[in-house]
């Protein structure tokens, strides 16, 4: 147990856990493989062994999955899957008029739509308050393994750490960053502490939309209501912006020439890293097909063939439009607007472990939306959108257990009551 575990697991849960089902195992494995993701530094069969984690998790989820429907056990799904339906299924319809050639847009459909299958399968394992408690605690162990990756980047670059590629561990921190500094309704200060390791490791790798949105999660904390405690968080939050705003390394990624000032942010001179070169081509290149775009990932080999971006636009609303045209942009911003609005609807409506989950869910869904401005957060599968929607499915799925339970409680009682009134008559 780490000084900063938000979560609690009591000697009753870890009996509990000695023989676990198959898919609770599958659904502690996700949190787990986001963190090794960034250990797999070495390349199998022409690709990086971090890129076959998604394919094994997805082909061993359906596995599992089809072996739990088989033990009749699929009627137990939570997860809300229909709002997500319509723009996954045009993802995956969009192959029939695909631009793209090779197995390329199979793989960017299967990457984009995973997460809505693990959240689906996760909601049907994860049943019981102290099954939850074990996931959220996987993410504490995540940050171990985040941190270890680090170290490894940082060896292998011979502790230059400006040249190391931990871009998208940076993104992967900020989830378990989420996961403890919700966890502030059940200790005072120890969560803050694995929120501190986390933005930590965004900063010193560089990894700037990252950092800037978990200074951010203190000031967007859905359960911390008082105004005080929002000014207090406010304030800290730009005191620690401030002091990394300064540091020579964040003025190395944010500034041409490694130097400039606050003014210069709100000017718009600062370093994109060519992104402000290549979005107004990539734009132009969507509006030649605007209503259903050009299909499933043909704007990672545009970006290839108009600038530097490593295969990616860094702009996931951008790649929607650009694939799925603007009635997939339509589709996608009218799921977000629908699970965001469900998000604060659970928050309100539950207690305990399982509001703790939906409200870290709340806060790595925002870090989601805004990281896409200027990343590829949404096709990272194994490294952040399968461990969110894993942690929505099972927080899904106690939730409505919860609802059931006290359903047939009240049904029994109104029985009862009607039984009793009925003998007096």
């Amino acid at each position: 147990m780490t000084l900063f575990n938000p979560i609690e697991i009591t000697q009753s849960d870890r009996q509990r856990y000695q023989k676990p089902s198959l898919g609770l195992i599958y659904a502690l494995s996700v949190p787990l493989v986001s963190g090794i993701y960034h250990l797999c530094l070495v390349d199998v069969g022409g690709f990086g062994l971090g890129g076959w984690l998604w394919i094994v998790m997805l082909l061993v989820g359906v596995a599992v999955f089809g072996l739990e429907c088989a033990l009749g056990k699929n009627d137990r799904v939570a997860f809300p899957v229909t709002p997500w339906l319509p723009f996954a299924g045009l993802l995956w319809a969009s192959l029939l008029w695909c631009q793209g050639s090779g197995t390329y847009p199979i793989q960017m459909a299967c990457q984009m739509t995973m997460p809505i299958f693990v959240g689906v399968a996760v909601s049907s394992y994860i049943q019981t308050e102290r099954e939850l408690r074990l996931l959220m605690f996987m993410f504490v162990i995540n940050i171990a393994l985040l941190v270890l990756g680090f170290l490894v980047e940082l060896v292998m670059a011979g502790g230059h750490i400006t040249e190391m590629g931990f871009r998208v561990g940076a993104l992967t921190a900020m989830l378990p960053a989420a996961v403890c500094l919700t966890g502030t309704w059940k200790r005072r200060f120890s969560p803050w502490i694995g929120w501190g390791i986390c933005l930590a490791l965004a900063a010193v790798s560089g990894g700037r939309t990252a950092t800037l949105a978990m200074l951010g999660m203190p000031i967007l904390h859905p359960t911390f209501g008082r105004v005080v405690t929002k000014a207090a968080a406010l304030g800290v939050t730009l005191l620690l912006f401030l002091a990394l705003f300064f540091t020579p390394h964040f003025q190395d990624r944010f500034f041409h020439g490694g130097s400039g000032q606050l003014s210069d942010l709100t000017n718009g001179d600062i370093n994109t890293s060519g992104r402000g070169e290549a979005w107004p081509l990539i734009w132009r290149e969507a509006m030649k097909r605007p209503v259903l775009g050009a299909g499933v990932g043909t704007s990672g080999p545009f970006t290839d063939l108009v600038c530097n971006l490593g295969g990616h636009p860094h702009n996931d609303y951008l790649r929607v439009v650009f694939e799925v045209g603007f009635v997939g942009f339509g589709l996608f911003i009218a799921v977000v607007l629908w699970q965001s609005r469900d998000l604060l609807l659970r928050i309100r409506s539950s207690d305990g472990v399982v509001r703790h989950a939906f409200s870290a869910v709340w806060l790595a869904w925002l870090m989601f939306l805004f990281t896409s401005l200027t990343d590829n957060t949404l096709i990272y599968c194994a490294a952040y959108m399968n461990p969110m929607f894993a942690l929505l499915g099972g927080a899904y799925g106690v939730h409505q257990r919860q609802r059931s339970t006290s359903r047939e409680a009240s049904d029994v009682l109104s029985t009862c009551g009607s039984t009793e009134s009925e003998m007096l008559g």
